[in-house]
């Protein structure tokens, strides 16, 4: 319960961040409508900021959905491959790592087997693991 509660707060402080912060507030709500333009003109008109701005979206991925496309894409077309890739690289790491540690945390009940009710498929699943090295030698 106290794990769940953390994430909650986790949560919490990041929709008040992108609340807070106008740029990133504005930032997700073109991403969020695909509109890679208006995201472009809005990173260039920033400069540096803009690469803050940039990280911080996506970061906000890791509990709100849009196409990773639209960061990578204007990263590219705002500061160039040399700068962006190193720097959307790294944020989407950090991105994966919190997503990660969001579904241990609030999804650990539901992944681990500690819920009683069956999941469809489990089975399957743990047998899969034997059948492998047959597939293997058929080539």
């Amino acid at each position: 319960m106290r794990r769940l509660l953390v994430t909650i707060a986790v949560v919490g402080v990041a929709v008040l961040v992108v609340v807070a912060v106008g740029p990133l507030r504005e930032a997700l709500g073109h991403a969020l409508h695909g509109d890679v333009h208006a995201l472009r003109a809005q990173l260039r008109g920033l400069g540096v900021v803009g690469a803050i701005v940039l990280v911080g979206l996506i970061l906000t991925h890791a509990v709100v959905f849009f196409p990773a496309e639209i960061p990578n894409a204007t990263a590219g077309l705002v500061f160039g491959f040399a700068i962006a890739l190193p720097l959307v690289v790294v944020a989407w790491l950090v991105s994966g790592l919190l997503a990660y540690w969001l579904g241990t945390v609030a999804g650990r009940p539901h992944g681990s087997g500690a819920d009683p009710r069956p999941v469809p498929g489990r089975r399957r699943v743990r047998g899969a693991g034997r059948r492998a090295p047959v597939l293997g030698a058929v080539r």
